[in-house]
């Protein structure tokens, strides 16, 4: 008869006979209704057979308590009948619907069956979780007053009493979860929801790791009703994954990996995982609920807490709710308020840790273990990013980029690079991406010195991984032309270690040094130079291969190939030559430096100063660099009739042509084409290492002699036989400092030379003896001036060993009545000078432009 009964309601329902649907569960007895629907809950049948009997009672007012006691009945049979989770969910759900049609006692007893299933904590029976929020909704809105076991209360009274006493229940583990996302549909008061929050936060402690991400999932959607609660779940996170986790790595930073077997009833790899589930659920919680904005007020009253703060788990929380990790390629670091926040934390930070090194005081009044290592926070950030931990990535690489870009904080600067050279270590998938960010702020402002610093650092410990990031480093080469070439000359530095191992960025380079060498800026010239000499330095043969080289046979002399393109090159390269590769790129670097013999002194000076560098690094270089400056060098030197030594000092420094050589004569021009002092030096320095070498495969010994006819004959060129006589002009002040420059170069020729069994030292104090006297003279001649000695000469005349020999030219120029004479100019060989030096009546060489 039963299933009869259930088949026809069912059949009556299904054809919308309403009307025949009511008669029929009115003519059926209460008991035997209550029986036929619980019974068949859990059957296939079960929720259609319970939405057709609501769906009758509806209609009929007769039917209210039966109703009721049939809606008890089943509610009572879900405690007792395990179901799936969808088909509780879907009979809860029914009810809902009709629960507006139940009186305020009926709806009492349905909220107190909800309550003592809650403090049942049956993880098996949930159905009051969707049913507790309804009930308790519609009680609250109840205009009279209600009976509540005996006592009468307004419906507002009632549900305060209901929730102070779910706030005080202990909540079984098993069904916390659950209990906690009920709330979410509960509107609840501040008071209420800080009462809440705390409760759950409290019973974290006592949960397995995998059970908290599902917990914090309903947890951070009840904060955000009041966003600044969500600091407490943050909190105690924070406080489950040190005790658990963090304090084994501080314990162990010393030791090896914390994944080993042990006692602890959580292992380290469900531990990351569940903090890692956690940081995706608060991202997705707060994407479109929280602005940075409001993160940065919840959690600025605790900046002075940087026990709290500067965590690992929180640092990742602050950067998984700010916006420029999740949209990393169109948010700017300068933007974010969040990194702005962390980057003054870290700088507080790192204020206290150094007043803690310099201050007994501050040691005895700040626990050390109180002030946070952020080196080995970013350390561990990285180590998780490197386990696949990616929710927070983006964010600990633009974290890494705030605190390099910070003001005037040198040591955040230090963390930065330490912490991105670690992170590309470690992920060099992300190297391509951090270059591209890099190169963004290098040429923006390119005072501030940490950016070329990090790329230099990165260049160093990761050149395999830079030299892949083509693009970016095209960028920059291209920019290198664009900018002073000062700063162009610090930022080079980071390809030194690229060109060793990539083909394409050393020819890329080469290109730019090229364009640099014809560049109209003086600087911008020298950087050309600089970066030449450098690349030189890093040559070797197996890095210098730039064309297949052809069969035939050649002669490399600078003459043969100086100047020639690079297929003429490939020509001339001999088969059987172990070293072709390097002979040829270094022969054509060479012919291109020889441009630079028609430069400005300064380029000459670089030149000289940066090739020795290159050959005392690169020993292979000397043949090359010898037969490319032996020419130039000897052009300066010769020989008298008598014998003596010459040197023309005519040819690197002289009056405009056609300008009177008389001082008082008004604005004159000086030349200055070449310092002989320096050459010198660098040739010396050159044959030294020469002689160092058994076979070097040059022929030196023409230098060799011209060198000991220096410093044989150098004392017999007198200051008289210079035109240095009197009171100096600007003219023979420039000379007389070559003159003592050549002088110093010869006396460092002969103490290379000083051996036990030979008269090197004879030499050296000749010419020491030599120095001094033409010292003197010099000086008398700038007193004679009637000047007083001021700033020191620039411009290639300053002493090799002295500042005391540095003489100024203005000092020297006086019009005989006290007046300065006019400021001279000091010109370029070249037509295309911008900025030429000047020499003004002050004694200081200059820069100065087009306009004066």
């Amino acid at each position: 008869m039963v299933p009869n009964i259930a088949a026809a309601v069912i059949k009556l329902g299904q054809q919308k006979k309403n009307d025949e649907l009511k008669e029929i569960l009115e003519r059926i007895p209460t008991k035997e209704l209550v029986d036929l629907v619980s019974s068949n809950i859990g059957g296939a049948d079960g929720f259609t057979l319970w939405h057709f009997v609501l769906l009758g009672m509806t209609h009929s007012s007769k039917t209210s308590d039966k109703r009721f006691q049939i809606t008890m009945a089943v509610l009572q049979q879900l405690n007792r009948v395990e179901l799936a989770t969808k088909v509780a969910f879907d009979i809860v759900s029914r009810l809902v619907l009709d629960l507006p049609k139940f009186g305020p006692d009926q709806l009492v007893e349905i909220l107190e069956y909800c309550v003592e299933s809650i403090r049942a904590g049956d993880p098996k029976c949930m159905g009051w979780k969707d049913l507790l929020p309804d009930v308790l909704s519609l009680l609250s809105q109840q205009v009279g007053r209600i009976s509540v076991n005996g006592f009468i209360m307004t419906g507002v009274e009632y549900r305060k009493k209901v929730l102070d006493e779910l706030f005080k229940m202990k909540i079984q583990n098993g069904i916390l979860t659950s209990f906690t996302g009920m709330f979410r549909e509960v509107q609840l008061s501040r008071e209420e929801a800080t009462l809440l929050v705390g409760k759950v936060c409290d019973a974290i402690r006592h949960l397995e790791a995998l059970e908290i991400p599902a917990l914090t999932f309903q947890l951070f959607h009840v904060c955000l009703k009041y966003s600044s609660l969500l600091v407490l779940p943050i909190y105690a996170l924070q406080k489950y994954f040190h005790k658990h986790y963090y304090k084994k790595i501080a314990s162990n930073d010393c030791g090896d990996s914390t994944d080993f077997d042990s006692i602890e009833p959580v292992s380290d790899k469900e531990l990351r995982e569940a903090e890692e589930t956690i940081l995706y659920h608060l991202s997705n919680v707060t994407e479109f609920r929280l602005d940075e904005a409001q993160v940065v007020a919840m959690f600025k009253p605790f900046q002075n807490m940087p026990e709290f703060l500067l965590t690992p788990f929180v640092i990742s929380a602050l950067i998984a709710m700010s916006k420029i990790n999740r949209t990393p390629d169109t948010m700017k670091v300068v933007s974010s308020q969040v990194m702005a926040f962390l980057v003054r934390l870290v700088a507080e930070n790192e204020h206290e840790r150094e007043l803690c090194q310099r201050s007994a005081w501050c040691r005895g009044r700040i626990e050390s273990a109180v002030v946070p290592d952020v080196n080995r926070i970013l350390t561990i950030l990285t180590e998780h990013s490197q386990e696949g931990m990616e929710v927070v990535t983006p964010g600990v690489i633009h974290f890494g980029f705030a605190l390099l870009i910070a003001k005037k904080q040198p040591k955040l600067h230090t963390i930065a690079i330490a912490f991105l050279q670690n992170f590309i270590k470690k992920r060099f998938i992300f190297g391509n991406g951090i270059v591209d960010k890099l190169k963004q702020y290098l040429f923006v402002e390119l005072e501030a010195m940490q950016f070329s610093e990090c790329l230099i650092t990165l260049s160093l410990t990761s050149a395999l991984t830079l030299s892949e990031c083509g693009s970016s480093i095209s960028y920059i080469l291209e920019y290198l032309l664009l900018i002073d070439g000062h700063h162009a000359m610090r930022i080079i530095t980071f390809l030194f270690p690229l060109i060793r191992i990539s083909h394409t960025i050393r020819d890329a380079f080469i290109e730019v040094l090229r364009k640099a060498m014809h560049h109209s800026e003086t600087r911008t010239r020298m950087m050309g130079v600089f970066g030449f000499c450098a690349l030189l330095k890093q040559l070797k043969n197996n890095n210098s291969r730039r064309a297949v080289l052809g069969g035939s046979a050649g002669n490399l002399t600078q003459l043969s190939i100086s100047g020639m393109s690079l297929l003429s090159q490939s020509t001339l390269g001999r088969a059987d030559n172990p070293d072709v590769h390097f002979d040829m790129l270094t022969l054509e670097i060479l012919g291109i430096l020889r441009r630079c013999f028609t430069q400005t002194v300064e380029i000459r000076e670089l030149l000289y100063e940066s090739l020795g560098r290159a050959v005392e690094f690169n020993g292979k270089l000397l043949p090359h660099v010898l037969q490319f400056v032996d020419w130039h060098f000897s052009g300066y030197f010769g020989e008298s009739l008598e014998g003596a030594l010459e040197i023309d000092f005519e040819k690197c420094v002289r009056y405009r042509q056609g300008a009177s050589e008389d001082v008082s004569a008004g604005d004159q021009q000086l030349e200055i084409y070449d310092n002989v002092g320096k050459l010198t030096a660098f040739m010396v320095h050159c044959m030294t290492l020469a002689d160092q070498q058994q076979d070097m495969g040059h022929d030196c010994d023409g230098a060799r002699k011209l060198l000991e006819d220096v410093v044989n004959k150098i004392d017999g060129v007198t200051l008289d036989s210079l035109g240095i006589i009197g009171t100096l002009d600007p003219k023979t002040c420039v000379i007389a400092c070559h003159y003592l420059n050549t002088v110093e170069a010869g006396m460092s020729y002969c103490i290379w030379k000083t051996k036990p069994d030979n008269g090197a030292l004879r030499d050296l104090l000749k010419l020491f003896k030599h120095h001094q006297s033409c010292k003197n003279g010099t000086e008398k001649g700038r007193q004679e001036g009637g000047q007083q000695r001021n700033d020191r000469v620039d411009g290639g005349c300053g002493s090799v060993f002295r500042e005391e020999l540095v003489l100024q030219a203005g000092k020297c120029v006086g019009s005989g009545d006290g007046r300065a004479a006019a400021p001279y100019r000091v010109r370029d060989i070249s037509p295309n000078v911008v900025s030429p030096t000047v020499v003004s009546p002050h004694g200081t060489f200059r820069r100065i432009d087009k306009k004066s």
